[in-house]
């Protein structure tokens, strides 16, 4: 998480009688001051108009403004006429900020009512369609149902646009929006926008105002420009804030569940042969399935396992069925035969029935091609750390001395360029097997059992490890750790010539 320091933005206003009145005087007034400013990682921009009334109207005048974008930077100082203004634009503001009808959010005075959401709903769902990739019907019937739900609406407004809810730790964006009003020389009145969708709730004094009409109304009293408060307070795509906040809150916690039910049919095949303990869309998961296609995780049992084994079989889905497991079936005796002869990690299990392994299974292989790359790369790539290694090597005899670590660089191009630096041979591991071991405190740990039947430890998280420690390991106990350490069958490190 990026931690930034506050933007302070601090608007003032010159004191007058009765500070804390919630009306502004009917009469127009001599003059309007209007600032805006926008931060946030990418941007920064500040600008503060001023309109100045005339006989027939005001006179619009940018005092300043900066704006800065990457390497785009543009700055203004001193006054530009810009346009003019009309008295009935600046009579309609007095009176959307004085009208006192509006205490709190409301989706009507926004032009939202269920009539509005049935007229628009192929809209609607074209607003979250991109939020999910694989739509099953069952989903899209559900999200329709959710989507043109009218009391889901009042929550999600609440949600989206007044920020309910949502809480920051560090903020790396600051918005602010101020209009103050002088009547006779220096006496103002100060109205403020809120950092939400339409400036909402607006400050009037003490009062809280939620009239999107004073939004409206000041869009017209400004020139187009690059500030970043004219988009919000335009209302412009209401109908996607929305929706989305729906599909946050009401459909997307339910699609790993509807998507599980198209496929109840496969899970029931499943269970002529293995007890189906949970079956879960799994296409974010850890193992990096977003590109792939669907992706759903069934985690089984058999009556023959050591009781402290669990088997993850990945599927994805072909066309409207999912992949076929026909290779499970077929390799499950060997997977289950192999791992249970590992004595050392059959004998950690019986320690404690709280210790588990779990074995995994990618369609029709006990490791995923993405593992194998992880854990091996090739050829190509070990060059690049070999060349690398090399480069290093001639800071001994050189006078230059680099300005970082070489060994702690060296270790990062092995690490990306090599993962263990076993150099094996990439068709050989496709006969591996993957697995994960779970002690009692929740530790994990990511092991291969190798076509050898050799266990490699490949990576874990924590101090401690099955029975070794970090320091037994080499690493630092901290965060995730890549020991990368062939055992013996009694469980025992075996000793590994260095490689480059």
């Amino acid at each position: 998480m990026q931690v930034n320091l506050p933007l302070l933005i601090f608007v003032f206003a010159l004191p007058f009688a009765g500070a804390a009145q919630t009306r502004l005087p009917e009469t127009l007034p001599d003059s309007i001051t209007i600032q805006g400013n926008v931060w946030d990682l990418a941007r920064c921009y500040s600008c503060r108009y001023s309109l100045v009334r005339e006989e027939d109207g005001y006179s619009a005048v940018r005092n300043s403004s900066s704006f800065s974008q990457g390497r785009h930077h543009s700055k203004l100082t001193g006054p530009e006429t810009v346009g003019s203004v009309r008295s009935a634009d600046i009579r309609r503001l007095i009176r959307a900020i004085n009208d006192t009808g509006y205490n709190k959010l409301s989706l009507r005075d926004l032009g939202v009512d269920s009539a509005w959401i049935a007229g628009h709903s192929d809209k609607v769902f074209s607003a979250v369609r991109r939020q999910y990739d694989d739509w099953t019907p069952r989903q899209t019937a559900f999200a329709k149902k959710e989507l043109g739900d009218y009391s889901n609406y009042d929550p999600a407004a609440r949600r989206a646009i007044l920020q309910e809810g949502s809480y920051y730790i560090a903020k790396d964006f600051a918005l602010s929006f101020n209009l103050q009003c002088y009547y006779q020389g220096d006496t103002a009145r100060s109205v403020n926008a809120s950092e939400n969708y339409l400036g909402l709730p607006w400050q009037v004094g003490n009062r809280l105002s939620y009239n999107p009409g004073i939004a409206r109304a000041i869009i017209t009293l400004l020139p187009e420009d690059l500030s970043g408060n004219l988009p919000r307070l335009k209302g412009a795509r209401l109908l996607q804030l929305l929706a989305r906040q729906v599909y946050e809150d009401k459909i997307s916690p339910e699609l790993p569940n509807l998507a599980v039910l198209e496929y109840t049919g496969y899970t029931n095949e499943l269970k002529r042969d293995f007890t189906v303990l949970g079956v879960a869309e799994a296409s974010l998961d850890w193992l990096e399935f977003k590109h792939d296609p669907q992706t759903f995780r069934f985690t089984l049992e058999h009556p023959s396992l050591h009781p402290g084994i669990q088997l993850l079989f990945y599927a994805i889905r072909l066309g409207h069925s999912l992949y076929p497991p026909d290779s499970l079936r077929e390799v499950f005796p060997l997977l289950r035969d192999r791992i249970e002869h590992v004595k050392f990690l059959m004998d950690y299990l019986d320690g404690n029935p709280n210790r588990k392994i779990n074995l995994f299974f990618f369609n029709h292989l006990a490791i995923s091609r993405r593992h194998i790359a992880d854990f091996n790369q090739d050829s190509t790539h070990w060059k690049l750390h070999d060349a690398w290694v090399k480069d290093m090597a001639m800071y001994q005899t050189s006078k230059v001395k680099p300005d970082f670590d070489i060994a702690e660089s060296i270790e990062t191009s092995k690490r990306v360029e090599c993962g263990c630096n076993f150099r094996f041979d990439n068709g050989w591991l496709q006969r591996s097997i993957l697995f994960e071991v779970r002690d009692e405190y929740g530790n994990s740990s990511t092991w291969l059992l190798l076509p050898d039947n050799t266990p490699v430890l490949w990576y874990f998280q924590g101090e401690n490890v099955y029975k070794l420690t970090h320091k037994d390991l080499g690493t630092n106990g901290r965060s995730v750790q890549y020991p990368c350490r062939k055992l013996d069958a009694e469980g025992n490190l075996m000793q590994e010539g260095k490689q480059p």
